[in-house]
């Protein structure tokens, strides 16, 4: 071959190798691009003027989360001796003592109520329907047990930072298969002072069955919401009125979801599910208790429940919940986390506090108080309070340990309270008007109001 032809064949070769190079360079960055405008679709960030911060840095920071049912926030003061303080969006209102206020119309933006106040709760309560849910205040980690990212059962998560400088959050996804689940725009995401991010985990992660999210900071704090659509059938989420899906306590060892809606809503289509996520290294072996008025018992036919490492498990209960029961028990030596849908409400595992709680109710609303004694026997004084302050229950209910036992609230009731005579106690409402079903369990007091440092960058 002369020097001239290898020259040649020599430049040929050079030249397609380069072609070859530069179209897998476009082809990375094109699907670079793609994975960027697919998270940018999916996720929403919008900053809320309303929310700013407009008191001081001390101020509790009570987050309620929008993008769910028509509802509006309710504050109460049914925890405190004298009036309540607080500024929603710019503006100062006061609630008298044991009174009840509306203080934000529902919105599909989430409001922040700032107060000095240890002792104020505050709620969403749905204004057609008995969809209730508690405020939270911003913390560096969160749970969700029961989400969904498919077209039939699809989630939003909701990321607020209450507070100054910019929060940045992590978030995890585990479902019901080993396979990870993985999506660009998980971590990393950063949250302005006031704004809220709004995640549509269909579009970002599609994945079937339910799964667990945990959102974890790794710079300030966050206020973690879920806002969940669940279809009957093959039909579209999309076309199903939002609830919320409550954050479960961490995973633990022994937690309980109290406030299940009464049996007779469950049904074939909507069966009880109990949704366990188990996010250790080693398999969960869970237990399962429910209680009723008279104590726990194991459900008939409920064997203890195997659930893989960094997976979610998804059991029907079938019947086996007795008709009154009122909570469930989740016991495992690995730590867990739960939830027990039931007629499309979501109950979450919770642990067991001490002292006073209290929620802002729907007056529009049939409620029933459930008490769980979670560790021994107990007294529970339970006082109910209507919109102007005036009491209207003043009762004392002994709960057995491990037993679960309703009372019924007056239909005037706005707000309600608990007070055991012994540590354990945990309380929910449960609401139903016409078809609507809501549940909640009550919120505790406050006793730490100092401001939380964000760390600079």
């Amino acid at each position: 071959m002369s020097a001239r032809r290898r020259a040649t064949l020599g430049r040929r070769i050079d030249s397609g190798t380069t072609r070859r190079a530069l179209g897998m360079v476009a082809l990375a960055l094109a699907t670079i691009v793609c994975l960027l405008v697919a998270s940018t679709v999916s996720m929403r960030v919008r900053p809320n003027s309303a929310n700013e911060m407009t008191s001081s840095a001390q101020a509790r920071q009570i987050v309620c989360p929008g993008h769910g049912p028509d509802s509006d926030v309710v504050g109460s003061a049914v925890l405190s001796q004298g009036p309540i303080e607080v500024k929603v969006a710019g503006a100062d209102k006061t609630i008298k003592a044991q009174r009840s206020k509306r203080l934000a119309k529902g919105s599909a933006q989430s409001s922040i109520v700032r107060t000095e106040s240890g002792a104020l709760v505050a709620s969403h309560v749905e204004r057609l329907g008995a969809a209730l849910a508690g405020c939270v205040e911003a913390a560096s980690a969160w749970w969700f047990v029961g989400a969904g990212a498919s077209n039939q059962h699809a989630s939003e998560l909701v990321l607020v930072n209450p507070r100054p400088g910019v929060a940045i959050a992590d978030v995890r996804l585990i479902g019901e298969t080993n396979e990870p689940i993985a999506a660009a725009g998980l971590t990393g995401i950063s949250v302005a002072s006031g704004a809220e991010v709004v995640i549509d985990l269909p579009r970002l992660a599609p994945t079937k069955g339910q799964v667990a999210v945990e959102v974890t900071t790794t710079r300030g704090l966050v206020a973690a919401a879920m806002v969940d659509r669940q279809a009957d059938g093959s039909a579209p989420a999309s076309g199903v009125l939002p609830q919320w899906l409550p954050a479960t306590a961490a995973p633990a060892k022994t937690s309980w979801m109290v406030g299940l809606p009464a049996a007779k809503n469950r049904s074939k289509r909507r069966p009880d599910l109990l949704v366990i996520a188990n996010p250790g290294a080693t398999t969960a072996v869970v237990a399962v208790l429910a209680s009723g008025p008279t104590g726990s018992f194991a459900p008939a036919g409920i064997d203890p429940i195997r659930v893989k490492a960094r997976q979610v498990a998804v059991v029907d209960l079938g019947k086996s919940l007795k008709a009154d029961t009122g909570s469930v028990q989740v016991a495992s030596p690995t730590p867990v986390s739960a939830t027990l849908w039931r007629a499309g409400v979501a109950v979450v595992s919770t642990t067991a506090y001490d002292g006073a709680s209290a929620l802002a109710i729907n007056q529009n609303a049939d409620s029933t108080l459930v008490s769980t004694a979670t560790a021994g026997a107990a007294s529970v004084r339970v006082r109910a309070f209507d919109k102007a302050g005036q009491q209207v229950l003043n009762d004392l209910v002994k709960v057995e340990a491990g037993a679960s036992v309703l009372t019924a609230l007056p239909p005037d009731a706005a707000s309600v309270m608990v007070e055991p005579s012994a540590a354990g106690v945990i309380s929910a409402v449960i609401a139903k008007q016409a078809a609507s079903i809501g549940s909640s369990v009550l919120a505790h007091a406050s006793q730490e109001q100092a401001a939380i440092t964000v760390r600079p960058r």
